[in-house]
C-alpha cells in the first residue's frame, strides 16, 4: 500500500471513530429531556414527531449502511434506533395524548415497513436500491434538519431582537456533526453522505447567522433539557 493510500485509510478512520462519537453525543442530548418529562409528569414543548422524525431517519440510513456495508453507518443508526426509541417511551409514559401517539406510530410504519420491504424484495438491482434509498434518507434528514429553521422563520416573523425560540448549543453540536459526516461521505466517496451533510451544515450555518445578528439574546436562552431534541444528520 501507497504511502497516500495508507494516509487515506487512516484519515478515514478517524473521521469514522469523531463521526461515530459525536453523533452518539449528539442523540445523547435527549436525555435530559426524557429526566425532564419524568420529573414534571407531562411533555410540555415536547414535540414526539421530532423524536419520530429521528427514528424514522436512523432506520432508513441503518438499512442504507447495511446495503453499503458501511460499518460506521450501521453503528450509529443502530444506537440512533435504540435511543430514539427510547426517548419515545418515555414520552409516551408521560402524555395524556396516548391515542395520538399511536396514531403517529402506526402513521410512521405504514411509511417504513413498505419501503424495507419494496427495497429488500422488488428491486433486484443493487445499484438502483442504493440509488432510492439514498434519495429518500437524504430527504428524510433534510426535513428534519430544515425543522429547525422554524425558530429563525418565528423570530423574523415576531421582528424580534431575541432568539430566545432557538438553542444555540445544539445549533453548533448539530453544525460540527453536519460537517463530520460531510467529511466522511467525501473519504468514502458516497454522495449521499456528502450532499446531505452539506446542505445540514449550510442550515446550520444560518441558525449560527441568527445568533450573530441578534447578539442582544441572552446566552441562555431556551431550555435545553425541556425543549431541544437531537436531530440526526445521518
Amino acid at each position: 500500500i501507497s504511502t497516500a493510500s495508507r494516509k487515506s485509510m487512516d484519515r478515514t478512520v478517524a473521521l469514522s471513530w469523531i463521526a461515530t462519537v459525536s453523533t452518539v453525543g449528539m442523540y445523547g442530548t435527549g436525555f435530559r429531556t426524557c429526566q425532564e418529562m419524568r420529573k414534571k409528569r407531562n411533555v410540555n414543548h415536547v414535540s414526539f414527531v421530532t423524536f419520530l422524525m429521528c427514528d424514522l431517519s436512523c432506520i432508513l440510513w441503518l438499512k442504507y449502511g447495511v446495503l453499503q456495508e458501511d460499518l460506521t453507518l450501521i453503528v450509529v443508526n443502530i444506537v440512533g434506533v435504540i435511543m430514539h426509541s427510547f426517548y419515545m417511551l418515555v414520552y409516551f409514559c408521560n402524555t395524556t395524548e396516548k391515542s395520538r401517539v399511536i396514531g403517529w406510530l402506526c402513521g410512521c410504519a405504514a411509511v417504513v415497513y413498505p419501503v424495507l420491504i419494496y427495497i429488500k424484495y422488488f428491486v433486484d438491482d443493487y445499484e438502483k436500491a442504493v440509488v432510492r434509498l439514498g434519495v429518500l434518507c437524504s430527504l428524510t434528514s433534510l426535513i428534519t434538519c430544515s425543522s429547525r429553521l422554524f425558530n429563525v422563520f418565528e423570530v423574523i416573523k415576531k421582528s424580534t431582537d431575541s432568539t430566545q425560540v432557538t438553542s444555540r448549543q445544539l445549533t453548533v453540536i448539530h453544525l460540527v456533526v453536519a460537517v463530520i459526516w460531510m467529511l466522511y461521505g467525501k473519504a468514502v466517496g458516497d454522495s449521499y453522505i456528502q450532499v446531505t451533510n452539506l446542505l445540514c451544515a449550510l442550515l446550520g450555518c444560518c441558525q449560527v447567522w441568527l445568533f450573530l445578528r441578534y447578539p442582544r439574546a441572552s446566552w441562555k436562552l431556551y431550555d435545553l433539557s425541556s425543549r431541544a431534541i437531537s436531530t440526526a444528520p445521518v
